[in-house]
């Protein structure tokens, strides 16, 4: 019986539209009606000063992270720009 429910091309249409539904969502971005308006969250990179004052704990071990500004490299260099957020 299961096995022709998952045959029927009526069913594959269904299993479809579900998961592209699913996948619509997840890429959907996260916004929320609060008080009539629409707020979008965005996310970004702490500030240098946080990251200089703080101690990072990642798994077991922690973290002090020292930023260095230096000059983006012309060509084949992998630049990965910061988040950023609105409040």
């Amino acid at each position: 019986m299961l096995a022709d429910i998952v045959k029927d091309p009526k069913f594959h249409i269904l299993f479809s539209f579900i998961i592209g539904f699913g996948l619509a969502s997840l890429c959907r971005p996260l916004c929320t009606s609060q008080g009539g308006s629409l707020q979008c969250r965005d996310y970004k990179a702490p500030d240098m000063k946080e990251i200089r004052e703080h101690v990072y704990r990642i798994g077991q071990k922690c973290y002090k992270f020292n930023p260095q500004t230096m000059d983006c490299p012309a060509t084949g260099g992998k630049i990965i720009e910061p988040f950023h957020a609105l409040d």
